[in-house]
């Protein structure tokens, strides 16, 4: 049979009928979810294992905006997100690297000292890896996080009703940069072009949030946004039969973000659609628990019990949610699908 790559992305999904009518195994949680992470129960606690790989074509090789070093810090930074996205603790990190007959053992060093740096950061042990050489660079990790329990998780598929939906940081940086430095007429100073750049190398994780949710029991539903806002809020709705509305205006944007709307009049809540590389994570909670949390998050919006998706905007005014995000489905580069996204949002709001 031929390989159909037009959607790889619910290749997962839809062998997971096969992969569970394998023999049951008493300390694997349905052994595969719609979660990215698979989870083992252990003696002293729960085991999160996730694995992530990286695209050939990250937009910073596209953008010439970072090399092979920013590769490695990525992929760990992929994999780490994952964890947070569910509560989990990194214990340990496995990382492979596939390279061409042209990169050397500098580049191998540089690549490894990326990943070391994204894990010193994240206080993560490098416990194991890999290296090949073929066509194209390619890179693959895996994480282990630890829970101490089933209620200090906070899985995709465990929204309620009622919860509200809040966002750990804020998101559309990575998506503006990469508009803005395609932008090839517009020059930046170099401050500015710092923050782009910085915008897509260095996304920082919030570990301190995840880790404070987790032990104190407070979230139920949640998933990392690697594929972006919309996207990844489809599929938390969708594994816990839930509809959600989210304010567009309560969407936490940078303030240089917002400034770069405006010189090219649209919302500054366009950039937070499309893909993910902002690597901040989304979970839902009881309102009366959210003065519990000393870290800081933002409300954007509310679980309801009907299915609808949809978006509030500023004058009262609602949309469907925009579902899209980043797709291997496509074969499109991010910056294609950056500005992919602006343009249906545009459209959209034209038939608002």
């Amino acid at each position: 049979m031929q390989l159909n790559l037009n959607n790889i992305d619910n290749y997962p999904l839809r062998i997971k009928k096969l992969l569970n009518s394998s023999p049951s195994f008493f300390y694997c949680r349905n052994n595969i979810t719609d979660d990215d992470t698979g989870i083992i129960d252990i003696p002293n606690g729960i085991l999160i294992v996730t694995s992530d790989f990286i695209n050939y074509r990250p937009a910073f090789f596209d953008l010439k905006c970072g090399d092979i070093y920013d590769y490695g810090y990525l992929v760990a930074t992929a994999n780490l997100s994952d964890l947070y996205g569910t509560g989990a603790k990194p214990y340990a990190f496995s990382v492979g690297i596939r390279l061409t007959k042209e990169h050397t053992y500098n580049d191998f060093q540089n690549f490894m000292k990326g990943v070391k740096k994204c894990c010193e950061e994240n206080k993560v042990p490098i416990i194991a890896g890999d290296t090949k050489i073929g066509n194209e660079i390619c890179a693959f990790g895996t994480a282990i996080g630890h829970v101490k329990s089933h209620d200090s998780l906070f899985t995709r598929d465990n929204a309620k009703p009622g919860d509200i939906v809040c966002l750990s940081g804020n998101v559309g940086g990575f998506n503006c940069a990469v508009e803005a430095l395609n932008r090839k007429k517009r020059n930046y100073s170099s401050a500015k072009r710092k923050v782009l750049i910085n915008a897509i190398t260095r996304p920082k994780l919030d570990r301190s949030l995840s880790l404070e949710l987790s032990d104190k029991k407070i979230a139920s539903g949640g998933i990392d946004l690697s594929d972006g806002l919309g996207g990844d809020l489809c599929k938390l709705a969708q594994a816990s039969g839930v509809g959600i509305i989210i304010d567009a205006e309560r969407i936490p944007i940078p303030g240089w973000v917002k400034a770069i709307a405006k010189q090219n009049k649209i919302p500054a809540w366009y950039y937070a659609f499309s893909t993910g590389g902002d690597f901040k994570f989304v979970f839902t909670a009881k309102e009366k628990d959210l003065r519990k949390i000393t870290t800081p998050f933002y409300q954007i919006g509310v679980v309801t019990e009907n299915k609808k998706l949809t978006l509030r905007l500023k004058d009262g005014g609602k949309i469907r949610l925009p579902g899209f995000g980043h797709s291997d489905t496509g074969f499109e580069g991010f910056m294609d699908e950056v500005s992919r996204s602006l343009v249906i949002l545009e459209k959209s709001m034209r038939k608002k």
